[in-house]
């Protein structure tokens, strides 16, 4: 029933793929980009996989580049679309050999060494492309980033690493598609980098080789979102790349809207090996109930077959169903309430094994699994969602398991009792806290156990408050590493209200966890910093000078209130205050500094070095005064 929408993707493929074989062409690198928009469960993440399997199998009879991410409600958009490109490079072996040694070359010559540790350690995959740099990103500090470069220079810096390494994946000579589904969960910086590469393809790029390469390259861009819960922004942005493209860029709309009676008609036929005219009353009553929404009406089937109106004879060979039953049956017109009925009719070991994981998110890495076992869900939680697995209600890709459609995922979820919600994610971030030193990746499950409690923080104890404060410190730290700022920022400001929270919203928490909340206070100012959003960073700063109990203490502090201040263009104010704070760890400059006094020093110092080489220098040992070094 997709024959239009999958016809008009083959033949933006094939378009590409021709444009990369041909060496004829003028433009050296063409681009298209095809947004999908619908309701959930129109089809729209169906015809997404559909094109990535076809690119897979080779259209046009050339090898494709296939970068897929689909972004998630509970996860940070900026690490879905990290993990996105580090899949990529982790089939990267899968790549032509000219195809890796372009790619693999231009990225050495075009990313510096700092560039090269910040993705190592956003993605994993680089470091085995990349070892001898790779073992160099353990000397790296994400907390160091925040002394140079100025405010939102982290979220920047990321930005353009991120477009310039989708540049560099088209350099490797071979058309490449990058599906990005479920755009309306997105923040914004996923399509902001796509925009910049579709806006600079129109010319011919840098890295994509000399000016001898006859290479050409192509890229088709894949987008799928929700009518009704994109936000504008997105919305304009689409809008915009299609009307301001002048002609370089082919960029389609496709809107997917419910399938016609007669293609309801022929799934139904297909499904149930019949002649269409033999189906005609069953589609029509299916149809009424279902507006002709894809995954209602092959949901609708299974529900019918569960309860056995719908059977197979093995009499007559072939499906038989009662009209008037199927007429009577009333269901939600909201698919995910329908949905909810349906999975209320699962074994019970069945459904509470797929509450929690709705609580956990879309996916689930299944090393979170032996955890879960220990907090005694069900029986057999493994074997559960295995049993989940055989209905077709979640789907297995490596170790993540994940719902099979994002609305079962909202069902499930609406099974639980509201008053039930906040237990039970206090229970599973308790599990997966308790028992996270267990599993090969403590990070991951520490992320977990946060982002459930964080959801329930009200239902918390004193104790529990303050143990998961201090996960939650550790949670930003970990997320700061990946360069998930926004992510970051909530968990430090989620463990400072945890805090405040014990001493009802009072200056004592100070008192009682000094560390914990100078570590806190710090790290939601620097990343705040690195991700351009200053407007708590007056507040944090003024906790922190007012509760440090040394001098020394109040130092990061201060350094990140004169990069505040010299980012808003008050240098005279930041000299003043920088050079008070120098004075007091004995370093004393004069009041009035002009070029006599500059000249003076310089010959002082060269005097000083005069005999000394840099091996001497090298050879000295590590200083240990923290006043001087910091």
């Amino acid at each position: 029933g997709r024959g239009h929408e999958q016809n008009t993707l083959m033949n933006a493929a094939e378009r590409i793929a021709m444009h990369v074989l041909s060496s004829h062409s003028e433009e050296q690198f063409l681009c298209e980009a095809v947004f999908l928009a619908g309701h959930a469960g129109s089809g729209k993440s169906s015809l997404c996989n559909h094109l990535i399997s076809s690119c897979n199998a080779s259209i046009g009879n050339v090898k494709w580049s296939v970068l897929s991410c689909k972004f998630d409600r509970q996860a940070a958009p900026l690490q879905t679309f990290a993990k996105a490109v580090n899949d990529f490079f982790e089939q990267f072996v899968t790549i032509e050999a000219l195809s890796q040694d372009k790619i693999s070359h231009s990225i050495i010559t075009s990313l510096d060494k700092e560039g090269l540790l910040h993705l190592c350690e956003l993605m994993p995959a680089f470091n085995r492309l990349f070892p001898l740099s790779a073992s160099c990103s353990q000397s790296t500090s994400q907390q160091d980033t925040a002394s140079t470069g100025h405010v939102g220079s982290g979220r920047n810096r990321l930005h353009s690493l991120f477009h310039l390494i989708i540049k560099l994946i088209f350099c490797g000579g071979c058309p490449v598609l990058i599906v990005l589904d479920d755009l309306q969960w997105s923040d914004g910086l996923a399509m902001d980098v796509i925009s910049d590469v579709i806006e600079t393809s129109k010319f011919q790029s840098n890295v994509m080789g000399s000016g001898t390469d006859e290479t050409h390259g192509g890229l088709i861009l894949l987008g799928s979102y929700r009518t009704y819960e994109a936000d504008t922004n997105l919305l304009s942005q689409i809008q915009a790349m299609d009307q301001n493209n002048s002609g370089h860029i082919k960029v389609t709309q496709l809107p997917i809207g419910e399938l016609p009676w007669q293609d309801v008609n022929k799934m139904i036929s297909f499904k149930l090996g019949q002649q269409m005219q033999r189906t005609r009353k069953l589609t029509d009553i299916i149809f009424q109930k279902t507006r002709g929404l894809p995954l209602f009406v092959v949901q609708f089937l299974r529900s019918i077959i569960s309860k056995n109106i719908l059977t197979f004879s093995v009499r007559s060979r072939q499906w038989t169903w009662d009209d008037l039953v199927l007429d009577l049956l009333t269901i939600s017109e909201d698919v995910a309430e329908f949905l909810a009925h349906r999975l209320s009719c699962l074994d019970k070991e069945i459904l509470d094994a797929m509450k929690v994981c709705a609580c956990i998110g879309f996916q689930v890495d299944e090393l979170l699994f032996p955890l879960l076992q220990l907090g005694h869900f069900v029986p057999d939680f493994e074997k559960s969602i295995y049993l989940a697995l055989e209905e077709g209600l979640m789907d297995k890709a490596g170790p993540i398991y994940a719902f099979s459609h994002d609305v079962l995922r909202e069902s499930a979820y609406k099974l639980i009792p509201e008053s039930d919600r906040k237990p039970l994610k206090k229970r599973i971030g308790l599990c997966l806290a308790q028992h996270a030193d267990m599993a090969n990746n403590a990070d991951i499950c520490t992320i977990a156990a946060v982002d459930q409690v964080n959801a329930c923080s009200d239902i918390l104890g004193p104790f529990e408050r303050t143990s998961f404060a201090r996960l939650n410190l550790a949670a930003g730290i970990y997320s700061m590493t990946s360069s998930s700022y926004s992510q970051a920022r909530g968990y430090f400001e989620a463990g400072i209200a945890l805090l405040k929270a014990n001493h009802g919203d009072k200056q004592y928490h100070w008192n009682e966890q000094y560390h914990l909340c100078l570590d806190l206070y710090e790290m939601s100012v620097i990343v705040g910093f690195m991700d351009g959003h200053v407007e708590n960073m007056e507040s944090r700063l003024g906790a922190i000078l007012s509760n440090a109990r040394s001098f020394e203490d109040t130092l990061k502090a201060k350094r990140l209130h004169l990069k505040m201040i010299s980012s808003r263009g008050d240098y005279a104010e930041a000299t003043r205050q920088c050079l008070t704070v120098l004075s007091k760890l004995g370093e004393h400059f004069p009041e009035r500094i002009d070029s006599s006094v500059v000249n003076d020093e310089i010959s002082r110092t060269e005097s000083l070095l005069k005999d000394v080489t840099k091996d001497h220098l090298m050879r000295l040992p590590v200083m240990t005064d923290k006043s001087k070094t910091f």
